[in-house]
């Protein structure tokens, strides 16, 4: 009986009146390729969400639940509860969650709210959902730096509110477990993290991604190489990558057209300008490198296969369009004019966060 009165009571609180429904201070955080939730917590129009919403840095665009877009800018972040706030201006006065100032206990409702798969607007059948939803169940486990809830979580509830029976917020989306069902995950500490002095985005933060790349090499007379890229990117500006190419047709196109040639390896200092943001945002990439390129040459004498190899370092210019995940890129380098083209994919992407 006392179960179903705090269903009740709960039912209660969100079918209050459209201006006060906990949903109305819900906004859409988009920064570059990256869609999230945030809340907006005070009527200076204050946004909390996930640290790792905005770790790319820049400027978020803020979209609220009725259409409003303002651009925000990082007030402050603590990197270990997975936190962030940004000033929004423009929000003033807008619908907000006030904090509860008792920390959550266990087996108490909750509720997850933000946009499950929601990178892009559903249309047909799906319009309508995905965005600005509500998910609901109970404190699972309440650790120093998080909160476990059993209420399901998906890729764009990142940074959402997480709100009791009274639609106050208690802590926000941080990510959920892959091992298990109603495994999520919610950074604590947001109060402590207002009264912090604004300081804005460190320098040396970032992400940790990493592409798969097929590239060849003078066209015509190199051959087709494939390989991982991992990459540090600072900011979404400054970008230190790595990579590491196999060949596996190059011996047999050196004994076919006498030599070839391919990049083996590489490491690259990049330049990276962001252009538009959702699903189909866009980049370029301007960048120097050091490559190792490898010369195979081959011959066939009395009915025997014989194959050179040799090895030189060689630098590189060049530049990368990304939309998307899929990326164009081409170089010169500006000792031996060799050429190089590729095709690049952003896979897995982002990794972690720092």
């Amino acid at each position: 009986m006392a179960l179903v009165l705090f269903h009740l009571a709960a039912l209660a609180v969100f079918a209050t009146e459209p201006s006060n429904a906990p949903l109305d201070a819900v906004v859409l955080i988009q920064q570059g390729s990256t869609t999230c939730a945030g809340a907006i917590i005070d009527p200076e129009g204050r946004v909390a969400t996930a640290y790792h919403c905005v770790a790319p840095g820049g400027r978020p665009r803020v979209t609220t639940r009725s259409g409003l877009q303002a651009t925000g800018r990082v007030r402050v972040v603590r990197t270990r509860q997975d936190l962030a706030v940004l000033d929004v201006p423009a929000l003033a006065g807008q619908p907000w969650i006030a904090l509860r100032e008792r920390p959550p206990t266990v087996g108490e409702a909750v509720f997850a709210l933000g946009h499950p798969y929601g990178v892009r607007p559903p249309y047909g059948f799906l319009e309508g959902t995905l965005r600005w939803s509500m998910t609901e169940g109970i404190v699972s486990a309440v650790g120093p730096s998080a909160v476990q809830i059993s209420a399901p979580v998906n890729p764009g509830n990142s940074g959402g509110p997480i709100v009791d029976a009274n639609g106050q917020l208690i802590g926000v989306v941080s990510r959920k477990s892959a091992g298990g069902e109603g495994l999520g995950f919610g950074g604590l500490g947001l109060s402590e993290l207002l009264e912090t002095d604004p300081r804005g985005l460190g320098a040396f933060g970032g992400t940790l991604g990493a592409s798969v790349f097929l590239t060849t090499l003078e066209a015509g007379a190199g051959s087709l190489a494939m390989g991982v890229r991992p990459e540090v990117a600072f900011r979404d500006r400054v970008l230190v990558s790595a990579s590491l190419g196999v060949s596996p047709g190059s011996k047999w196109a050196a004994v076919r057209f006498g030599e070839t040639r391919w990049v083996e390896s590489e490491a690259r200092l990049a330049v990276r300008q962001r252009l538009f943001s959702g699903p189909y945002t866009s980049r370029i990439d301007a960048w120097v490198s050091w490559a190792t390129v490898v010369h195979l040459s081959g011959r066939v004498a009395q009915g025997r296969v014989s194959v050179t190899r040799e090895a030189k370092p060689a630098p590189f210019v060049g530049g990368t369009l990304f939309v998307g995940r899929s990326g164009f890129e081409m170089a010169v380098s500006p000792t031996t004019g060799a050429l190089t083209a590729s095709l690049v994919y952003r896979w897995p992407g982002v990794m972690s966060v720092f």
